[in-house]
């Protein structure tokens, strides 16, 4: 499957996309996970479906597609009884042109009054919004709702960038509005379609020729960029979102080769080539920034690579951003296991960013599991492939993922002094932990949802709640949903633990226990579970039951319930049920951690 994406990156017309989706057939799929769509949208569609299953199956997985009526978006919405609602997909999308979305917007603007203008606008937003709530109370489907693309020929001409109330600034707070109210309801997210559109260029994302003989107004530019943005939506909501990108040096942080050319001779600054890869390390950045973790792995001699790092004038990515660093002649292959190992994430959560085609050749080999990109061989063009590979992609950026390299590097420095203590007793005492337990809420539900959906070490469940039904958890006064937050003496972890219990006459379930991989083995889920059977007894709860249903990752949770005061109850094939007997048991709050303030 990677030759057919390496061959569309050379040649991504229609007629190569129509071409890889036959192979894709003929192969009997390609095993990906299986993803129903619902399309509903103003125009005509079906061009554009192997496209869209196409750059679905390149971010793993096997779309399944249906269209609804022609322009008969709102009524798939609201009516019960419709396709869109009754089917079950896992996403619906919503593409409308502005034309059929408000057509007085789009052609009658400039016999327009302000007044009129404002009224089709909040009009145009309450209608949708009204159908999207109706549509969330019958259905849990996921809905991407597309914005409306600026006219690549406004009204105004070259007037409209210098009068106020143009239709562009109609259009963009249309755009604004929609985004803001949208992304309001429970499992609905905002598409900047006219981002995408700009991309290409407003004057080539419509083919009007189509557009006329058969409303499929979708020029063959903008297909594949339009496709590539919908699966990163679904790759952020279901896909494995990569936590860290491993770089190469030499050739790929900057130009040439250190060991031969040494420090003065590689191209690194603000001219030429230099600068080539002077921004390429600003793209890399700015992905830090949003809380990728990095790491190196290159084979160089190490004195004579970290000086680069360290002390070169124009180097942008300096030794403390890395969380892991493999400078080395060793395979590879062999560094970036340790790699992962060291980060304690799963190799499927790296990204290997090499210059090499036979460092990536062996890479694809031996570790699959790790996303290896085929890169350009222009260097000028690995800043738009890094911006446009879409993995490290989230629907929300909480404070923890802004602070994630800050928080690795503590660890550092905590792995450091549990080298240097005889015990564990000892280095517990030393860490002179602080652990936070408060019921969630607006401000820390996306993080709670993070991380209910992405953990999967320490998860005794791994039940994958959606934010509607996290909301209704929330909402209901026999649920306690609790989030956990740990600091120590070297930082703040900041939010890295979730519980769920629902209470029920003399009994609570423990619907979800789950922690970070950052703080396993600091014993900090013992508060928690403290935590969670005072919160039982308080409602007069004689006995907590809870489900371990194992899967691949999460064995380091596999005895947390038995040695804590559990006993087995039943077994369904791998699950098993466990109940504790809240009278008797006495599990205490460890005496080393600090209890925080709610």
């Amino acid at each position: 499957m990677h030759e057919i994406f390496t061959e569309l990156d050379q040649d991504g017309s229609i007629n190569a996309y129509q071409q890889a989706a036959n192979r894709l057939a003929e192969g009997g799929g390609w095993g990906g996970r299986p993803l129903t769509i619902a399309l509903l949208s103003s125009f005509v569609v079906n061009p554009y479906l192997p496209t869209l299953t196409v750059e679905a199956a390149r971010f793993g997985f096997e779309a399944r597609c249906w269209v609804a009526p022609f322009d008969n978006v709102i009524q798939e919405l609201i009516d019960p009884a419709s396709a869109t609602v009754r089917g079950g997909y896992d996403v619906a999308l919503i593409m409308r042109t502005l034309h059929a979305a408000c057509p007085p917007l789009a052609t009658r603007f400039l016999a327009l009054s302000p007044q009129e203008v404002d009224r089709l606008i909040a009009g145009q937003v309450e209608e949708l919004v009204t159908a999207l709530r109706r549509f969330r109370e019958q259905t849990a489907t996921v809905v991407i709702v597309h914005g409306f693309a600026l006219p690549a020929h406004p009204l105004l001409g070259i007037l409209e960038g210098s009068v106020e109330n143009s239709q562009t600034e109609a259009i963009r707070r249309l755009n604004a509005a929609l985004s803001r109210e949208v992304r309001a309801i429970p499992g609905v997210h905002y598409l900047d379609h006219d981002r995408v559109c700009a991309r290409v260029g407003h004057a080539n994302s419509q083919d009007d020729k189509w557009w006329y003989m058969a409303r499929a107004p979708l020029s063959a530019r903008l297909m594949p960029e339009l496709a590539r943005e919908q699966a990163i939506f679904f790759h952020a909501l279901w896909g494995r979102v990569r936590k860290c990108l491993v770089l190469d040096l030499d050739n790929t942080l900057w130009g040439g080769v250190i060991g031969e050319d040494g420090m003065a001779g590689i191209a690194l600054g603000h001219t030429g080539l230099g600068l080539v890869f002077r921004e390429f390390q600003e793209s890399v950045l700015a992905l830090h920034r949003r809380g990728v973790l990095l790491a190196i792995a290159s084979k160089n001699n190490f004195d004579d690579a970290f000086a680069v790092l360290r002390d070169h004038p124009e180097m942008v990515l300096r030794p403390e951003l890395f969380a892991a660093m493999r400078i080395d002649w060793r395979p590879k292959p062999e560094n970036i296991l340790e790699i992962a190992r060291e980060l304690n994430i799963g190799v499927d959560s790296l990204v290997f960013w090499d210059d090499s085609p036979q460092e990536r050749l062996w890479m694809r080999a031996a570790r699959p599991e790790v996303l290896t990109p085929e890169l350009p061989t222009d260097p000028m063009l690995y800043s738009e492939r890094l911006r446009r590979l879409g993995v490290f992609d989230k629907l929300s950026l909480t404070g923890e993922d802004l602070k994630r390299g800050e928080m690795y590097r503590d660890q550092a420095r905590r792995d450091q002094l549990r080298a240097g203590t005889d015990s564990l007793e000892a280095f517990y005492h030393g860490l002179a932990m602080r652990v936070t337990i408060q019921p969630a809420e607006e401000m820390t539900f996306a993080r709670v949802l993070d991380l209910i959906h992405k953990t999967n070490q320490f998860n005794l469940s791994t039940r994958r709640h959606d934010a509607q039904t996290l909301r209704g958890f929330l909402a209901d006064p026999a649920c306690g949903v609790f989030a956990m937050r740990v600091a120590d003496k070297f930082g703040d972890n900041g939010l890295v633990g979730v519980a769920i219990v629902r209470h029920a006459g003399e009994m609570v379930e423990l619907d979800t226990l789950l922690m970070s991989c950052r703080v396993i083995g600091r014993t900090v889920e013992r508060a928690l579970l403290t935590h969670l059977f005072a919160w039982s007894r308080q409602r007069g709860a004689t006995r907590m039951e809870a489900d371990f249903i194992p899967t691949a990752k999460n064995q380091p949770v596999a005895r947390f319930l038995p040695e804590h005061g559990f006993t087995e109850m039943s077994r369904n094939g791998s699950s098993s049920r466990w109940a504790c007997d809240l009278t008797t048991v006495t599990l205490s709050w460890p005496d080393y951690i600090e209890r925080g303030m709610a």
